[in-house]
C-alpha cells in the first residue's frame, strides 16, 4: 500500500485547490460551485490535481523492471484512492438554511438615534417544486416565463425572534 508523505499530501492539496480555481475560471462563463457530488466526481478536479502533482511519477523508474509500481496498482495513487479516504466526510450542500436579520427604529428628528433593535432568525428550505412567476415589474421575475428560471422555491420552516444575547 501507498504512503504520502506529509509533503505530497500538501502538494496534492494545492493541486486540487488550483484545479477547481481554473475549473471556476474556464470557458466563457466562470462556473459556480459544483452541483452535486457526482458533478466533482465527474469533474476530473482530482485526476487532474493528481497529475499536476506528479505524486505518480516517482513511483515510475523501469517499466521493464517486474518490481515497478504500475498504473493502478495499490501503490499508484488514483482519484478513487482519495474518494475511498475522503467517502465519510463528504457532504452535498445542504437544503436548509438558517437565516439571520435585525432591523433599527431611529428616532425621525435624530436618526443617529435607535430607538429599538429586532433580531429574527428563520429556517428556510429549498424545496423540489420549481419557481414560478406571473409578469411582474420584478426585476428577479423569469423574462421566459418558463417554471424554474430563477431556480427552486424556498419555504420558511421556522421562525423565531430572538434577543440580543442570542446573537
Amino acid at each position: 500500500m501507498r504512503s504520502l508523505t506529509d509533503t505530497e499530501i500538501a502538494t496534492l492539496a494545492t493541486e486540487i485547490i488550483q484545479a477547481i480555481r481554473t475549473r471556476r475560471q474556464a470557458g466563457s462563463a466562470p462556473m459556480g460551485p459544483f452541483v452535486s457530488l457526482q458533478d466533482f466526481i465527474d469533474s476530473g478536479v482530482l485526476e487532474t490535481a493528481i497529475a499536476q502533482s506528479s505524486i505518480n511519477d516517482s513511483i515510475r523508474t523501469d517499466p521493464a523492471d517486474p518490481l515497478t509500481a504500475l498504473p493502478y496498482s495499490s501503490s499508484y495513487l488514483t482519484q478513487q484512492d482519495i474518494l475511498t479516504a475522503i467517502a465519510p466526510y463528504l457532504t452535498v450542500r445542504s437544503d436548509t438554511f438558517m437565516i439571520r436579520a435585525y432591523g433599527d427604529a431611529v428616532n425621525p428628528f435624530d436618526e443617529t438615534e435607535v430607538v429599538a433593535r429586532a433580531y429574527c432568525e428563520a429556517i428556510v428550505q429549498r424545496v423540489h417544486e420549481k419557481h414560478t412567476s406571473e409578469s411582474s415589474p420584478d426585476p428577479m421575475t423569469a423574462t421566459d416565463n418558463t417554471a424554474g428560471a430563477l431556480g427552486r422555491d424556498y419555504r420558511i420552516i421556522a421562525f423565531r425572534w430572538l434577543t440580543g444575547d442570542e446573537i
